[in-house]
């Protein structure tokens, strides 16, 4: 059986034994193209191949009539392999920007007396603590709410 009636097959009857044939034939395909865009990461890939099925298996219908099914699967293992590329790099950048900000915070908050924060508060301090002036901006706000929860009067 070709691809056409295989894909014909699982949308009109369900045929789940349809969708595994294909699944078996374009595994390897898949799977070693999104390794290739994933820059050899096997669980990414593994991810990716995850994400390329479930698409066939959902996008099946407009599919009946498509030439060349070897091609939108190279193409969604492609566009998905982006995607997910993309979201790991912008998952890395905050996770490391989270770092930084925590990293500051308490190499600043082990510096400086919460006592030298009352000032900052009401905007009188006219020179900031030298560790304080990276944070000027964040401090700002939380002033206020520091001074509050360690019981100082305000």
């Amino acid at each position: 059986m070709d691809d056409t009636q295989l894909i014909r097959r699982y949308v009109a009857e369900g045929s789940e034994a349809a969708f595994a044939e294909l699944v078996e034939r374009y595994l390897g395909l898949v799977h070693s193209a999104a390794l290739r865009q994933v820059d050899g990461d096997f669980h990414l890939a593994k991810d990716v191949s995850q994400k390329v099925f479930i698409l066939l298996a959902r996008k099946a219908p407009s599919l009946t009539r498509h030439p060349a099914l070897t091609g939108w699967l190279y193409a969604t293992t492609h566009f998905s392999s982006r995607a997910l590329m993309r979201g790991e790099r912008r998952r890395r950048i905050r996770e490391e920007g989270t770092y930084q900000m925590n990293k500051l915070l308490a190499d600043v908050t082990s510096e400086v007396e919460w006592c030298q924060l009352r000032p900052l508060r009401s905007g009188t301090r006219r020179s900031w603590p030298k560790p304080l002036m990276k944070i000027k901006p964040i401090l700002s706000g939380l002033a206020s709410i520091a001074l509050f929860f360690s019981g100082a009067a305000i």
